[in-house]
C-alpha cells in the first residue's frame, strides 16, 4: 500500500512538472531551451485535464480496494503494540532477578522489542521513495510496457488465495482444540504473517521488475551494437527509437540500475533478513509440531482423520513458508545474471571492432564498452542488511539452521530419559 502510494505521488509530481514546462512554454513567459510538446508528451491542456482525471480516479481505486485493509492494518498495529508491551511487562515484572533470568526469557524480551519497532517502522519512506525515483529514471530511458509483465500480479493472487486458505484451515483446527475464546493471541500472529508474507510479495515485486530492466537494457544494447558495428541487417531499429543515441548514455543507465540494488538493499535489507528469520523459526516450530504428531501416533495410518489432516496441513504450510524466500532469492539471482550478462555483449563486440581501426567512433565505442565492462564486474549483489547475500545460497542457510536444533533436541530427550 505505501509503495502504490508513493508512486501515486510521483506520478502527481510529475504531472506539475510537466503542467508547468508546457505552460512556460505556451505563454512564452520564458526564454530559452524548453522541451517540445512532443517531448512533455502533451499537445493541450486537454490532454493534461483527460491525465489529471486519471490520477483522481487512481486515488480514488486506491480507496476502494485498500480502504478497508488501511483499517485492518492501522487496528493491528495498535493491538499488536498493546499486546507485546503487555507481555513485555509481563516477563519483566515475573523475573525481578531480570538480567540472570533464563536465556529463554531474554530472547522473549528481545524479540518482542524488535518486533514492536517493527510494527511501527516497517521500512523508511525515504528510502523507499529513492528506490521508486530511481526506477522511474530508468523507465523514462528504456520504455518498458509493464502491461505485457504480469508475473507478479498472477503470483501476488496465487499467494493471497494460498495463505487466506491456510491460515483459515489453521484458525479452524485451533478452534477445535482450544476454543474461540482463546484463539485470539493465534489470530494476531496469523496476520502477522500475512503482513511479513505481503512484505515478500513487494519485494519479489521489485526484484523482479529490476530483473526485468536489466533484460531490456541488455536486448538494446545489443540492437544498438548491431546497428552500429553494421554486422547486421535488415530491419534494425533506429537510435530514437531505442532511446540511446550513444553507448555513454548506456553507461548512464546501467550506473541508474546498480544504483537501483543499492536502494533496494537499503530500502528492504532489514525487511528480508526479518522475513528470513521468521521462515527459520517457522519452519522449527512445525517441524517440531510435525514430529511430535507422528511421535505421538504410533499406528500413524490409522489414527484420527484429524491428525492426518493436521500432518499434511503443516507439510504444506513449511513447503510455503519456504517458497516466498526462495522466489526471492530467484528473482535477486536472475536480476544480477542479467546484469553479469552485459560483460559477454561487450566482449563480443569488442572483438568484432576492428583494434587496428583508425576511427575516432570506434575507438571511443571500445573505451566506452571496457567502461560498462568494469561496471558491471563491480556491481553489488542483493543483501539482506549486509549479513548475506540474496541467492540460492541463503537457502541453504535457511534449511541448514534446522538439523542443528533438531540434534540438541534428541541429546536433551536422551539425558531426560537417561535421569
Amino acid at each position: 500500500m505505501l509503495f502504490l502510494s508513493l508512486s501515486i505521488e510521483h506520478r502527481f509530481r510529475k504531472f506539475n512538472t510537466k503542467l508547468e514546462d508546457y505552460l512556460e512554454h505556451a505563454t512564452r513567459s520564458v526564454t530559452g531551451n524548453i522541451r517540445s510538446e512532443k517531448d512533455l508528451g502533451f499537445d493541450s491542456i486537454k490532454s493534461f485535464n483527460r491525465v489529471y482525471m486519471m490520477l483522481c480516479s487512481s486515488v480514488i481505486s486506491f480507496n476502494s480496494a485498500f480502504g478497508f485493509s488501511v483499517l485492518v492494518l492501522v487496528s493491528y498495529v495498535i493491538v499488536d503494540l498493546i499486546l507485546n508491551a503487555t507481555l513485555l511487562a509481563k516477563l519483566i515484572l515475573n523475573n525481578p532477578g531480570y538480567p540472570a533470568v533464563a536465556l529463554l526469557v531474554n530472547v522473549m524480551v528481545v524479540a518482542r522489542i524488535v518486533w514492536m519497532i517493527f510494527s511501527i517502522t516497517n521500512f523508511l519512506k525515504k528510502k523507499l521513495q529513492d528506490h521508486l525515483n530511481t526506477l522511474y529514471e530508468i523507465d523514462e530511458h528504456l520504455k518498458i510496457n509493464w502491461r505485457q509483465f504480469s508475473i507478479p500480479f498472477k503470483y501476488f493472487i496465487f499467494q493471497n488465495i494460498s495463505t487466506v486458505g491456510s491460515i483459515t484451515f489453521n484458525i479452524s483446527i485451533w478452534i477445535k482444540r482450544i476454543g474461540i475464546v482463546a484463539l485470539h493471541y493465534n489470530i494476531i500472529r496469523y496476520y502477522g504473517y500475512y503482513v511479513i508474507t505481503m512484505n515478500g510479495f513487494l519485494m519479489l515485486s521489485l526484484s523482479l521488475s529490476i530483473e526485468h530492466r536489466f533484460r531490456k537494457f541488455n536486448t538494446k544494447l545489443e540492437d544498438y551494437l548491431e546497428h552500429a558495428t553494421r554486422s547486421v541487417t535488415g530491419n534494425i531499429r533506429s537510435e530514437k527509437d531505442l532511446g540511446f543515441d550513444s553507448i555513454k548514455s548506456f553507461n548512464r543507465v546501467y550506473m541508474m540500475l546498480c544504483s537501483s540494488v543499492i536502494s533496494f538493499n537499503s530500502a528492504f535489507g532489514f525487511s528480508v533478513l526479518v522475513l528470513v528469520s521468521y521462515v527459520i523459526v517457522d519452519l522449527i516450530l512445525n517441524a517440531t509440531l510435525l514430529a511430535k504428531l507422528i511421535l505421538n501416533n504410533p499406528g500413524f495410518p490409522a489414527v484420527a482423520l484429524l491428525v492426518n489432516v493436521m500432518v499434511v496441513a503443516r507439510i504444506v504450510w513449511m513447503i510455503f513458508s519456504i517458497s516466498i524466500p526462495t522466489m526471492l532469492a530467484i528473482s535477486c539471482n536472475g536480476a544480477m545474471k542479467a546484469a553479469k550478462d552485459v560483460i559477454g555483449i561487450c566482449n563480443k563486440y569488442q572483438n568484432i571492432i576492428p583494434r587496428s581501426s583508425a576511427k575516432e567512433n570506434d575507438k571511443i565505442m571500445r573505451e566506452e564498452l571496457y567502461m560498462l565492462t568494469i561496471m558491471s564486474n563491480c556491481i553489488r549483489p542483493f543483501s539482506a542488511a549486509r549479513f548475506f547475500t540474496i541467492n540460492q545460497s541463503m537457502l541453504g542457510q535457511i534449511i541448514g539452521s534446522i538439523p542443528p536444533y533438531f540434534i540438541f533436541m534428541l541429546e536433551c530427550l536422551q539425558r531426560k530419559k537417561q535421569i
